[in-house]
């Protein structure tokens, strides 16, 4: 297979990336072939479906099953380590490292050593090589064409390909930091007894070192970082590094250690994947920026998600041998589970938003009965009838503890019946024996109770809670707000965006005026529009003139209602 040149032709785009570019690379982009990323896309399915098997752990994104927000929970966890450790002689240190221009550095020798020796095929090797090495750029000049320039080295912004081939060459990085745990000159920090240490996390670009505060580990970073700048053409943008000690650090080995690295200490190294690394004080004022940054980015109320909190505690329970999942065992409920566990008095602010949730959690799940060996008789929801319903009959005080797999008779496969007879009533008994056991051989499986296919869906879980209550504490304040029809809301067929747009309408959470000015926000307090009325959702979407002249059709022009009653009663 080979590639032609004129598909790998990309054009570089003089157009500012920012407000005041003072470098060419402030202002170039970078506009990709279609033919070439239709390709890309191609090997970048191709090759994504293998990587959980090669790519390490510590990797969260671009790969399969794995997710992002698992390494921002265990920067958080890590970060709370280090801010608990006031006293000892022992002392602790997380470096985070920004590369710069981490695509463009990338060698293609290095690629290749990489592919290699992860064992991907001659064939395959050849295949990814030719697609990066064939790659020209021409520069466009008042839109026309301009020379041809041929790289070196680097690997394409914006191809679908690259994310997948630059997680690979970091595993290089990832090898020597293992290497250096095992000889015992990194020893990273130990979130629980019975856990490893752990020494990095990685997300694309954005790495994060862990260890004791101590120059000889420094030194086997700093000897590990200028080893794999070497090998892969990566550069550490030391301006943008920084480095956080555990309180107990004495300045002076803080000195030293900064000195050798040539980072800057701070505080806390402000955000990781975008979220900040320790919470504490004020959690609006530590979120404000990410959640504005959503409201802005989300077009399309599709992904399938409950929250934050809710996908976290459902990786949980779904796959206990992930990292996130055993380090908060060993942390929280070593011996216990997720369900009894508490919160403790020095719990994290992860750990108490994930038990935040537990009880919706607890309400929405349920199991299909497979060896009945996890699921509780008394305490889960496991009955057929509707995945809402427990059963009816009162816990038997001589089996408080009881599991499903003890009504079973295992040498024939089948339910005990007179075991069930006797110990339920007659309306749950007859909801158990028509359960199904040909998955005897299986474990239990968990799912998503409110979805048809047992999965997470905005829709079902916003359902879910509106019937547990018909009103949230943050939800609607409206006269109307018990009768307004949610489920017929989401099935206007509009698009994502509109839809989300008016769902915020409902709750009174657009950035009108009014809202900015309650969260002091100077703004100008009247409707630019007409500049004689507040700025509020109302005036703005049904009350103002200029609005009234779009409503002239309707029969509720010019009332004093809600928003959300507008909506209602214009349906």
């Amino acid at each position: 297979m080979g590639f032609s040149e004129q598909i790998q032709l990309y054009f570089d785009y003089p157009h500012p990336q920012n407000d005041h570019p003072t470098q060419y690379v402030s202002v170039s982009i970078a506009l990709c072939n279609v033919v070439a990323k239709v390709v890309g896309k191609v090997l970048a399915t191709r090759l994504k479906s293998v990587l959980p098997s090669v790519i390490s752990e510590s990797h969260s994104v671009f790969v399969p099953q794995r997710l992002i927000m698992d390494n921002v929970l265990l920067s958080f966890e890590a970060h709370h380590f280090l801010k608990n450790q006031r006293l000892g002689k022992k002392g602790f240190m997380s470096i985070k490292l920004d590369m710069l221009k981490a695509y463009d550095r990338i060698e293609w020798s290095f690629l290749r050593a990489m592919l290699i020796k992860l064992d991907f095929s001659v064939l395959w090797v050849k295949i990814i090589m030719d697609y990066v090495t064939l790659e020209s750029y021409s520069v466009l000049v008042n839109g026309d064409q301009t020379g041809y320039i041929k790289p070196s080295r680097g690997i394409r912004q914006g191809d679908p390909l690259s994310p997948y081939l630059f997680i690979i060459c970091t595993e290089g990085l990832i090898a020597l930091i293992r290497d250096a745990c095992l000889k015992g000159t990194i020893k990273g920090i130990k979130l629980g007894a019975m856990l490893e240490h752990l020494s990095h996390l990685l997300f694309a670009n954005d790495t994060l070192l862990l260890g004791e505060a101590t120059v000889e580990e420094a030194l086997s970073f700093k000897a590990i970082l200028s080893q794999y700048e070497e090998w892969s053409g990566q550069k550490v943008s030391i301006q943008k590094s920084s480095v956080v000690f555990s309180p107990n650090v004495q300045k002076t080995n803080r000195d030293a250690i900064t000195n050798i690295l040539g980072m800057p200490e701070v505080a806390t190294h402000g955000k990781y994947l975008g979220l900040p690394t320790i919470i504490g004080g004020s959690k609006k004022a530590i979120f404000t920026s990410p959640v504005e940054r959503v409201k802005l980015r989300i077009v399309d109320w599709k992904q399938r998600i409950l929250s934050k909190a809710g996908k976290e505690v459902w990786r949980l329970l779904i796959e206990p041998t992930s990292v996130l999942a055993k380090v908060f065992k060993a942390k929280y409920f070593s011996d216990e589970d997720y369900w009894t566990a508490s919160m403790g008095p020095k719990s994290s602010f992860t750990w108490r938003s994930l038990i935040s949730v537990r009880n919706i959690m607890k309400q929405a799940i349920r199991w299909k009965t497979g060896d009945g060996k996890t699921i509780r008789i008394w305490e889960d929801n496991w009955l057929n009838h509707t995945w809402l319903r427990k059963h009816i009959t009162p816990t038997l005080e001589d089996f408080p503890n009881a599991t499903v797999s003890d009504l079973i008779d295992k040498d024939i496969g089948t339910w005990n019946i007179s075991k069930v007879r006797s110990g339920f009533y007659n309306v749950d008994s007859k909801e158990i024996l028509k359960i199904s056991l040909n998955n005897l051989n299986q474990a239990d499986t968990l799912l998503w109770g409110p979805h048809q296919k047992g999965c997470f869906s905005v829709k079902t879980a916003y359902e879910f809670i509106h019937t547990l209550s018909q009103e949230t504490s943050s939800g609607p304040t409206t006269s109307n707000s018990q009768r307004f029809n949610y489920k017929k809301f989401w099935k206007i067929k509009i698009q994502g965006k509109i839809k989300h747009f008016l769902w915020r309408a409902l709750y009174d959470n657009l950035a009108t005026s009014n809202k900015l000015r309650q969260r002091k926000v100077e703004v100008q307090q009247t409707f630019i529009l007409c500049g004689i009325q507040e700025e509020t959702v109302v005036h703005v979407l049904h009350l103002c003139r200029f609005t009234n002249r779009l409503l002239k059709i309707t029969h509720i022009i010019g009332r004093e209602i809600s928003f959300q009653d507008l909506f209602e009663l214009g349906w």
